[in-house]
């Protein structure tokens, strides 16, 4: 009788056992929840997009920008990395893939130069979307030789929306003699936040 009884009640508890898998038949729940059906089960929120790039101008030239570059600081020679494809090398345009706060990076050695009459100068506008200024930097140039150079540093945070544009705008100041400054090596790189 008692084994009777034993197997009246496994037979219970694997009809319950049935019936909670036809319930979610895919197992979906996992809320701890019980009687929910997979379709009012909501989809988990996608991780979050990992978004970083770092680039190198590593040929020296002209900190002046050509005609074809659009007036930005663009033909970047080296891509160390370039996490959902944000960073256009060619260019230098950096498109935000998702909306959220970003920390852009820049590294600028920049040969010194041999005139006497006049100083030379050079700054970069951080642009976003082409019109609107995030931040400008005055890069001082240094006289001397030049095989010479002096190493400067930029950091700006800026919010974006999902597509918004990130561009580096140079500007220079000639001296008497037609000289402008010339970049030795650029580091530009770049991540979000959050």
């Amino acid at each position: 009788m008692k084994q009777l009884l034993i197997l009246i009640s496994l037979c219970a508890g694997c009809l319950a056992f049935c019936s909670a898998q036809q319930l979610d038949p895919k197992n979906v729940n996992k809320t701890g929840q019980k009687d929910v059906q997979p379709g009012q089960l909501k989809p988990l929120p996608p991780p979050p997009q990992k978004v970083s790039f770092n680039a190198v101008i590593s040929e020296p030239r002209s900190a002046v920008p050509s005609y074809d570059d659009g007036g930005n600081l663009a033909r970047f020679n080296e891509m160390q990395w370039n996490e959902a494809n944000g960073f256009n090398a060619a260019t230098g345009v950096f498109t935000a893939p998702a909306l959220g706060t970003y920390c852009f990076t820049g590294n600028f050695s920049l040969a010194k130069y041999g005139c006497i009459a006049n100083q030379i100068s050079y700054s970069l506008t951080a642009m976003k979307n082409s019109t609107q200024v995030v931040e400008s930097f005055n890069l001082p140039v240094a006289t001397g030789t030049i095989d010479a150079f002096t190493t400067e540093n930029i950091i700006f945070l800026v919010q974006l929306n999902q597509n918004d544009r990130i561009t580096l705008r140079p500007s220079a100041t000639a001296c008497t003699g037609g000289h402008v400054p010339m970049l030795r090596r650029v580091v530009f790189g770049g991540y979000k936040v959050n």
